[in-house]
């Protein structure tokens, strides 16, 4: 195994930011780089996406075995330079307090990999230097390989901070990142703005890659020499074409794991891209239609407003084939959606449900499911992993009995969590990761086939 992971101390060290800018900076010196983003976060793996113009995957030790974040990792890697993890939370933070399954660290060891820990250093001096001991010897497991330290005052701060590390430390200081709000990127209820919403310009790029190359060390580009290796060409996995889906990509929906459309394409499904926002038309000769997440409550008129597309949807459904929607395409897939200033706006219609943004987080949470029926997505029984983020909550639910999912906690607690089937249209607030049951396609491409 090639590359690294950016770890943090914790949630807000700066991982993400750092990561993109290390992405970038690397790209513009002719390293050819794969990102992959810890845990079940889309948003983090979109931003790689676009700054390194080739897609990231997730990697996730929950949801996933080790052999298959093992494969995903070694398949993706194939034909670059230097592979970059961008971890999740804390180093050490992952399915319980006592346990490292689903943390950063976890990954790291089973990928065997170094970890670049990134520390928040404001308005610390000498104290600095027990928080990175405590992080090297936590877990001896563990090989840190170099510090980073964000948020540094000036050049002086830097100073006094190495000179600290130097003294007590054997381990090198692999960048000094101050204070840039010209980098910076905002947030919203489900975390930072999306990279469909083209934040990310020829110059704001250019930005963060000055900002990082005046930050990192020597050190820095000396490590990155050492775990670079020769690409190869990536083994094809290639499958005839046998079915067309339509996959909903958008500002709206574009929260999708990237494997979850690359099985599709390798169970023999042709995708289609179409936007739900401005096309008026589904993709001619689909079968089926994945809607992903993302934030249909920020484009309510819009969404409403396409009449066209949305009659659409509900005689897709109405003949049969096969929907999917998950989080907020389930959403787009309701009655109606009232956002958080209580305006509400109708959407397809194909559940008698109505989606309410609240102002406080609704349900958070690593989640397994157990199909109670065969359905499209797979036969009864079949257990599959996945992940539920949502500020909505459903009106009407109870009067709609057709639940096909036993929804679990991580901690395997029973969760009133739910998937709602109509005829073979399929809704759940859970994003389900295929490749943590890989019947999932195989139905799904099935069920469009032979509709």
């Amino acid at each position: 195994m090639n590359g690294f992971i950016i770890g943090g101390t914790n949630s807000g060290a700066g991982k993400t930011t750092i990561t993109l800018g290390i992405l970038s900076y690397l790209k513009s010196l002719g390293y050819k780089v794969q990102g992959f983003k810890a845990g079940p976060d889309f948003i983090d793996p979109g931003h790689h996406s676009v700054i390194l113009n080739r897609p990231s995957h997730n990697l996730d030790s929950w949801m996933l075995k080790p052999w298959i974040n093992k494969k995903i990792f070694e398949y993706y890697s194939e034909d670059a330079e230097i592979s970059i993890i961008e971890g999740v939370m804390g180093l050490y933070d992952g399915f319980s307090p006592t346990q490292d399954i689903g943390s950063t660290a976890h990954l790291a060891k089973i990928l065997n990999l170094p970890v670049v820990l990134v520390v928040n250093a404001s308005s610390m001096a000498r104290s600095i230097v027990p928080i990175i001991l405590g992080y090297i010897t936590f877990d001896k497991k563990i090989k840190i390989a170099g510090v980073i330290l964000n948020k540094v005052g000036s050049k002086n701060h830097a100073k006094i901070l190495e000179q600290a590390i130097s003294h007590y430390l054997n381990i090198p200081c692999f960048g000094f990142f101050e204070k840039n709000p010209d980098i910076s990127l905002s947030s919203r209820h489900l975390g930072l703005v999306t990279a469909n919403e083209d934040i990310w310009d020829k110059e704001k790029i250019q930005r963060l890659i000055s900002w990082t190359s005046k930050s990192v060390t020597p050190s820095f580009l000396k490590f990155i020499e050492k775990q670079k290796k020769q690409p190869r060409n990536k083994t094809k996995v290639s499958a005839k074409k046998q079915v067309k889906i339509a996959v909903a990509m958008d500002r709206a929906f574009c929260f999708y794991y990237q494997l979850n459309l690359k099985l599709l394409e390798q169970m023999g499904a042709e995708l289609l891209y179409f936007s739900p926002l401005k096309e008026t038309k589904l993709p001619k000769g689909i079968k089926g239609i994945y809607f992903g997440g993302g934030y249909p409550e920020l484009y309510l008129e819009e969404l409403s407003q396409n009449k066209k597309i949305k009659n659409e949807i509900v005689r897709f459904v109405e003949d049969y084939n096969v929907v999917y929607g998950e989080c907020g395409g389930f959403m787009y897939l309701m009655a109606s959606i009232k956002n958080k200033d209580n305006i509400m706006r109708n959407m397809v219609g194909v559940f008698p449900f109505h989606a309410t943004l609240s102002k406080k987080l609704v349900s958070l949470g690593y989640r397994k499911i157990i199909l109670l029926e065969d359905c499209p997505i797979g036969p009864k029984g079949i257990e599959a992993k996945g992940h539920e983020f949502h500020y909505s909550y459903v009106q009407g639910l109870k009067r709609y009995s057709k639940n096909i999912y036993e929804v679990y906690s991580r901690d395997n607690e029973k969760k009133e969590s739910f998937g709602v089937r109509y005829k073979n249209c399929i809704g759940s607030y859970i994003h389900l990761h295929f490749a943590s049951n890989i019947l999932i396609a195989k139905y799904f491409v099935k069920y469009c086939r032979e509709i």
